[in-house]
């Protein structure tokens, strides 16, 4: 009986609310806008056209305020404080490699010998957790935030307060990826204004260009750290191999029947994912 009663007022908040947004949303006041952010679950409506149309909304007067308000948006102060950190006296490269879609628990001696060797000789993070099973988690990992203050940031154009860091200490950035990436995610929020390597453009010194591969991501970083300047540097590499892994075709050697396994499985042996500390340690840098 009292779900009957509370129906009219739930469906007149839930009309109110909407009708606030569109509101809110055709003549930039923040304050509602901004809520979108607190409530990732939430898709309230805009109308601009509608209002438009019936004559509710000037259509020059909302470019106008489009334009005045451009860059202006703030909807997440970042970071909250200012950061405060001990200088080094020499400036360390920074290396980031993200393996798309790859388990924690297939970092083992049996399926990646060569990057588990390299975890067991180096400091090895095993508490830490995603802050999403998507590329979303880069997102976490570059900003130290939720993923649902993605959409907000995107907004605001704010960098990643670690790279802009490395920025100001003079660190040069190359960024690369097994798929070029695909994702707009590193467009438009996390390396909107930093150098992505396009692997369908030749490198320097080549007629034609490669093939969109992790291997070619590796390679043209391995020649891109070769001919660098001296300067300390921030690369991060994106594989993606694994997130199609079904539909992957061994070449050669790479894989190795498993024959404990009832069913044809197929064992990783040389992967690029296995195949980076190699290069550090062929390369001579500290990463």
């Amino acid at each position: 009986m009292w779900g009957a009663r509370s129906r009219p007022y739930s469906s007149l908040c839930f009309i109110s609310s909407h009708l606030i947004f569109i509101w809110a949303d055709a003549y930039f006041y923040n304050p509602v806008t901004v809520q979108k952010a607190n409530f990732p679950l939430s898709y309230p409506m805009t109308a601009k056209s509608f209002m438009e149309k019936h004559g509710l909304l000037d259509r020059e007067e909302y470019l106008k305020k489009l334009k005045e308000n451009e860059g202006a948006v703030d909807l997440v102060s970042y970071p909250l404080t200012e950061i405060e950190f001990n200088r080094r006296s020499e400036n360390l490269n920074v290396l980031i490699v993200s393996i798309n879609n790859l388990r924690s628990d297939m970092l083992t001696a049996q399926n990646m010998p060569v990057s588990y060797g390299f975890a067991l000789n180096n400091l090895n993070f095993t508490n830490h957790y995603s802050s999403s099973n998507d590329d979303f988690g880069v997102f976490g990992l570059m900003y130290g935030l939720p993923s649902s203050y993605a959409s907000s940031i995107k907004a605001q154009g704010t960098d990643p307060l670690f790279m802009s860091i490395l920025r100001d200490q003079g660190y040069s950035f190359k960024l690369y990826s097994g798929d070029n990436f695909a994702d707009d995610l590193y467009r438009d929020t996390i390396f909107r204004n930093y150098p992505m390597v396009d692997l369908t453009v030749a490198a320097e010194g080549e007629t034609v260009p490669t093939v969109v591969s992790d291997n070619a991501a590796i390679e043209r970083w391995q020649k891109d750290i070769q001919s660098g300047k001296g300067q300390p540097w921030f690369s991060y590499i994106e594989l993606t191999t694994v997130d199609n892994f079904d539909a992957y075709q061994p070449k050669g050697s790479d894989y190795l029947p498993n024959s404990s396994l009832s069913q044809p499985t197929l064992r990783l042996r040389r992967q690029p994912i296995a195949s980076l500390p190699r290069y550090c340690k062929l390369l001579q840098i500290k990463v």
